[in-house]
């Protein structure tokens, strides 16, 4: 196929994905299929939210051939794209990386109907290929390590194989610039960047085991690892960075649980911290990369898996094409820390591939080149513990003691990062960690140190006013929510009301308390205010601001927008209870004993936070409360923004417990039959759900994507404007319905 086909196509495609006025880049690659030796082009294109496609280029031959299109399917899988499109000059076919669409599809999809919160797609199948590839290449270079040393070299042994696996992951993917006995080409940027992504790091003096140092012992351990075969599925050329970050640290986990002889834990228990998965990480990432020209570096004090760094890093990586453009960039603009060896090196064997950027056929990797920036990259990304200081070892009595508590708490020196003045820098974190915080000699320090210490002590609050003291930079800080009702973290609540927070952003998506969800502090410059943002899995937010001073001292914060109690009255207000209004004709569906094919009923279901109103010939077994008959009017009401409101924030403050009685007693308006405009609303009402009715019955029948779009379009249009005059009916001011309540 011709550029100018390709160009054509690629426009096309693009208008068709629903793309064309987003701001992306595009990244050209080209591989070879086995399968029949046909050269396939393809263009990687990154989003402005970073989400990914794959557009492929092949002959009119080729595209139907079932196997071409599985190999295909396994480059997706191993980009982490959230789709992909294979195109000739007559087809165009796509196929999207979730299990909840599966197969290739005729029909472009846009990309606004599949874009999830999570950048980076993971198939399950992928996954499990992953960690039986890595459990291979573990158990085979272990076996190389054991022959060597037996069970001696205790100390650093999972470090050592573990540097190991991570150079012959390295080489295996770095393909045809090293072979399986060659040595990598010495001085060359491909052979500092295995050597950064490699090497075992160390913390200040800490001694090493012999075995790191025995060449021909690791020259026989890459050896074995490079002469197993690679899954024809992992994809291993593209394969995402953060993917294979979190397959190695799900390998030791797995390793880690063997060998404290526990019960193995599934894989999933070992998917990355919940947070990244969050709908306030996802607003915040979207935020942050809006600011694109802004930022010059990123700081992750407590990094952990490192799947933050290893992000932006991308994302800071996507201003420059050519490689050492890339690494100079991302070596000054890259800076973190943990107090694990291992999670330090996988960072940087992450980051040596986001360096890398997939371009492992440029001439650059094998030139010779010079280590400045590597070094740079070394010093950025260093072990150590933001959270404790020097001073940590004053506690302890001897100096045998004070060596090994600096050595197990690893402070992190004054004076590290050392950022470059006039560096637009933000802290982007979520402190995590598994000190003994109950230790005599920690418990002193923590309660000299800082003043949300509390004798249960929680490291993350901790953290974050470590972060807030000690660092001057705008900061994100994710840390879960408990915070905001825990009785052992009032110190922090009552030093937050102090400090430069600004804006603290909630996950709202459930009340579960057994969930996992998350909070964000957002610290800038002090002020009098803070506000508050509330997000949910649906993308809805909302936001409003409180003052710190009436913010309570003593036990929790519930941070509920104060607007919420005027809505709620002014929706009481000139109301009477549903049981009234339908003169008590309310059933349980064990009441109703017989119906018939021209009865109309109203069913009401209760879930958490939203009340489900379904109407038909049949009652729904799953109802709270139903009515009989048809009234438009009153099922318009009911399924409005308005009573929807009402029904969250009163299970919210829990006065709905029994479904049944909080159903009957919403408030339902009384018009004023006297007065035209009130009349008319309510007309309005009724047609507007009649319209609405046609409308969903229609939408059952629609054939075709774009006849469902612009139906469900009409729909939305509807609710919107029956919102409106139901706002209208219960007094809301406009200003306050359009904020709060009309979506």
């Amino acid at each position: 196929m011709n550029s100018d086909n390709q160009s054509v196509i690629s426009d096309y495609l693009l208008k068709t994905l629903g793309i064309h006025n987003d701001p992306y880049t595009i990244k050209k690659a080209a591989f070879t299929i086995s399968i029949h030796e046909n050269s396939v082009f393809m263009d990687l294109i990154t989003l402005s939210s970073m989400h990914q496609i794959l557009i492929w280029t092949v002959s009119d031959q080729i595209i139907e051939d079932t196997l071409v299109r599985e190999r295909l399917e396994f480059y997706l899988h191993a980009t982490g794209a959230i789709c992909g499109v294979i195109c000739s000059e007559s087809t165009k076919i796509q196929i999207i990386n979730t299990p909840i669409r599966p197969g290739w599809r005729s029909e472009i999809i846009p990309v606004q109907e599949i874009i999830s919160d999570t950048v980076i797609i993971e198939h399950p199948v992928f996954s499990e290929v992953l960690d039986q590839y890595l459990d291979t290449i573990w158990k085979t270079v272990s076996r190389v390590y054991f022959q060597s040393y037996g069970e001696n070299e205790k100390k650093l042994r999972r470090l050592a194989i573990l540097s190991a696996v991570l150079e012959i992951l390295l080489r295996r993917i770095g393909g045809k610039i090293t072979s399986d006995s060659d040595d990598i080409l010495e001085n060359s940027l491909f052979f500092y960047l295995v050597q950064f992504g490699s090497t075992i790091p160390y913390y200040s003096q800490q001694q090493v085991n012999t075995s790191v140092f025995d060449k021909e012992v690791r020259r026989k351990m890459i050896q074995s690892g490079l002469s197993l075969p690679i899954p024809q599925r992992l994809a291993i050329p593209c394969i995402d960075p953060i993917l294979l970050v979190r397959g190695i640290h799900r390998l030791l986990s797995r390793i880690k649980t063997k060998e404290n002889k526990k019960k193995i834990e599934k894989v999933s228990d070992c998917d990355p911290d919940s947070y990244l998965l969050s709908p306030v990480f996802s607003s915040i990432f979207h935020d942050i990369i809006s600011r694109n020209p802004s930022i010059d570096a990123i700081f992750d004090p407590f990094s952990g898996r490192g799947e933050i760094v290893l992000l932006f890093a991308r994302f800071l990586g996507l201003k420059c094409n050519e490689l050492n453009k890339r690494l100079k960039n991302l070596s000054s603009a890259v800076y973190c820390s943990d107090n694990s060896i291992s999670s330090i090196l996988i960072t940087r064997f992450g980051l040596a591939l986001t360096i890398i950027g997939g371009d492992f056929s440029t001439p650059e990797l094998v030139k010779p080149a010079h280590n400045e920036s590597i070094s740079q990259l070394i010093k950025h990304t260093r072990i150590g513990s933001c959270f404790f200081s020097p001073e940590v070892t004053d506690e302890f009595l001897s100096e045998n003691e004070k060596r090994t508590a600096e050595l197990t708490y690893r402070p992190l020196f004054t004076g590290w990062p050392d950022i470059p003045p006039k560096t637009s820098v933000l802290v982007i974190t979520a402190p995590s960690g598994h000190v003994d915080l109950k230790i005599p000699e920690i418990r002193q320090f923590l309660c000299k140190k800082y003043n949300s210490y509390s004798t249960e002590p929680s490291f993350s609050t901790i953290a974050a006013e470590n972060i807030l003291l000690t660092i001057p930079y705008p900061a994100f800080i994710f840390i879960r929510r408990t915070w905001l009702s825990e009785s052992t973290s009032e110190p922090f609540r009552r030093w937050v009301r102090k400090n430069r927070i600004s804006k603290i952003v909630i996950d709202d998506s459930t009340k579960n308390p057994n969930d996992e969800l998350w909070t964000c502090l957002i610290a800038d410059s002090i002020s009098p205010d803070i506000e508050i943002i509330r997000t949910n899995k649906n993308g809805k937010t909302k936001s409003f601001r409180i003052e710190k001073r009436e913010l309570s001292l003593h036990g929790g914060w519930s941070l509920t927008d104060p607007s919420s109690s005027l809505i709620l009255d002014l929706i009481r207000d000139d109301s009477i209870p549903l049981s009234e209004y339908c003169l008590g004709a309310l059933y349980l569906h064990d009441e109703i004993k017989e119906f018939f094919e021209d009865d109309f009923w109203i069913s009401c279901i209760a879930r958490e936070d939203v009340l489900i109103i379904k109407s038909g010939n049949k009652p729904d077994p799953e109802s709270a409360i139903i009515m009989k008959g048809t009234d438009n009017f009153l099922e318009g009401v009911l399924t409005s923004s308005v009573l929807q409101y009402y029904w969250k924030h009163t299970q919210d403050v829990g006065d709905g417990k029994n479904p049944p009685v909080a159903i009957s007693l919403l408030p339902i308006c009384r018009p004023d039959w006297y007065d035209e405009e009130e009349q008319t609303l309510v007309h309005e009402i009724s047609n507007c759900m009649k319209k609405r009715s046609f409308l969903l019955q229609k939408l059952k029948y629609s054939q075709s994507y774009h006849d469902t779009l612009r139906i469900q379009k009409k729909i939305t249009d509807l609710e919107r404007n029956r919102d409106k005059m139901v706002s209208i009916l219960y007094k809301i001011p406009e200003n306050i319905s359009l904020k709060y309540l009309i979506y």
